[in-house]
This record gives C-alpha cells, sequence and structure tokens, in this order.
C-alpha cells in the first residue's frame, strides 16, 4: 500500500511527525510526501496527478490532500524549481512587494486587484471534480481538505453555477 500526500506547509511543518507519516504507519504503507511550503492549489492537484500517473496501475493507493489559500497563485519563473518545472508559487498577502523582482511583485499586486473570491473558488472546485474523477477512475481512495480554512462562502445564486 502507498499513501501519498500533497499540501502546502499544513502538511509537511512540524516539530516531528505530520498526519501523514501516523497514517502510513497505521496501515504499514510507504508514505509519497509531496508537500511544499507556500504551495498554491494548482501546484498541488498539478504534481498529485503527474506523481500519481508514475504509480504502476496495481497499487493500492491512498491519496491525502490539503488545499491551499486561495490567495496563492503561481508564474512561470526563470529557474527550475525541483521536479515542478519553472512554476513558483506566491501569496498576495504580507509584505510580498518587497521580497521579489519587480516583475514578480508587479504581477502578484495585480493579481490582488483583480482577486475574486468567487471567481477562485469556482477554479478550485472545478479543479477538484477533475481530481476526483481522476482518482476515481484510477480506483484510488482519497480524503481531501482545506487545511488553512480560509475560504469564504461562495453565492450559488450566481448565474454561472448550479447549487
Amino acid at each position: 500500500m502507498i499513501v501519498y500526500s500533497n499540501s502546502d506547509s499544513f502538511g509537511v511543518v512540524s516539530n516531528g511527525k505530520v498526519y501523514a507519516d501516523f497514517i502510513a504507519e497505521h496501515f504499514g504503507a510507504k508514505l509519497i510526501q509531496k508537500g511544499l511550503s507556500g504551495s498554491c492549489n494548482q501546484r498541488i492537484i498539478r504534481t498529485t496527478v503527474r506523481d500519481l500517473l508514475e504509480i504502476p496501475e496495481n497499487e493500492d493507493v491512498l491519496v491525502l490532500l490539503s488545499v491551499s489559500s486561495i490567495y496563492r497563485t503561481e508564474y512561470w519563473s526563470s529557474k527550475s524549481i525541483s521536479n515542478d518545472g519553472h512554476f513558483s508559487s506566491i501569496r498576495i498577502w504580507e509584505t510580498f512587494y518587497d521580497k521579489h523582482s519587480p516583475n514578480i511583485a508587479a504581477f502578484a499586486k495585480e493579481f490582488s486587484l483583480l482577486h475574486n473570491d468567487e471567481a477562485e473558488m469556482t477554479n478550485l472546485y472545478c479543479s477538484l471534480v477533475m481530481l476526483t474523477s481522476f482518482l476515481k477512475s484510477k480506483g484510488y481512495r482519497y480524503l481531501i481538505w482545506n487545511g488553512p480554512s480560509t475560504y469564504k462562502p461562495v453565492d450559488f445564486s450566481a448565474p454561472f453555477i448550479s447549487p
């Protein structure tokens, strides 16, 4: 059995073991831990699909995903980041703009000005529907939750959302 875990810092930062360690131990399973502090949801979902495609078909897999804040996004960096190409996650809060190059700071500022909670939630739900369909098609068990609890309620009366 394999326990696959992906998240932002809520799944990897600890003074000891994190939830995925305890669950893998409980099942006597091999743990694949792919969480990365500061990750946006796009990275979590994209790398999950990519990683799971590398697992042999006959494996018993439990997928644990902690989705991140909708106030994070990503950009294509000039340098490669681990095995995730040139994607780099960014946050649009704190004193972010002073910590990065002028181009990235400008991108983050524009993203924050155009950010809409309902649009971001709708995009996340769409991505999760596609991800869970993929997981079901592979026969993988899964648990997905929101680590940071930063989401606001979605207006389901909006014309592009069906309750």
